[in-house]
């Protein structure tokens, strides 16, 4: 089951669902509340190295500094701040939303409709949320990918998607998942191999 818009309303304010910052109500529709893209984004880099999640060579400062180069917003000629997603390439970011929600719920992330048309994703198959039941604020990682023909500006707090809050039949049993915290948006190897999850 996923909440209507009353629904999501009554779980927000009574805490039930918690979402930081306080959601505006111009940002809940029928069955969904709209996210915004936060100002933090990765590129993926153009290189040689041949990924293997088994080598122990490949490290996080590996991940961190040669794979992916975090980037700023920068001033286009009209004055705008943004970030120019070009043709087939892809980014790594994040929402500015971090949510907390209870052992019998999960999150659905889903896509804008309007920037779906212009040929952008925002999740390569990791659409469901889970393990937000950490009791502490998670963001939503984003891999944004421009499929489409034509450059696309990019900025911060822009509505870039959308999330649906689907309730379990019972609360789940299964340890949650320390597999990224709040704030990690680069894959993590170091959990990857402590957990044998290859």
């Amino acid at each position: 089951m996923f909440l209507s818009d009353a629904d999501i309303v009554k779980y927000l304010e009574s805490g039930i669902i918690k979402v930081f910052p306080q959601f505006q109500h111009s940002d809940l529709r029928q069955c969904d509340l709209r996210v915004h893209l936060s100002n933090e984004i990765y590129e993926l880099s153009e290189t040689d190295i041949v990924i293997d999640l088994r080598d122990e060579k490949l490290s996080e400062s590996v991940i961190r500094d040669t794979l992916y180069r975090k980037v700023s917003f920068n001033e286009s000629a009209d004055g705008r701040i943004g970030y120019v997603l070009s043709p087939n390439k892809s980014v790594i970011a994040s929402t500015v939303e971090s949510f907390v929600l209870p052992n019998n719920m999960f999150i659905l992330l889903d896509g804008r409709s309007t920037l779906a048309r212009l040929g952008i994703t925002i999740h390569i198959s990791a659409s469901i949320i889970d393990s937000l039941n950490l009791q502490k604020p998670k963001r939503i990682t984003l891999e944004i990918f421009n499929l489409g023909k034509h450059k696309i500006m990019l900025y911060n707090t822009m509505p870039i998607g959308m999330v649906l809050f689907g309730v379990l039949s019972s609360d789940s049993v299964s340890k949650p998942s320390e597999h990224y915290t709040g704030e990690q948006v680069l894959p993590n190897l170091k959990y990857i191999r402590d957990n044998g999850i290859l």
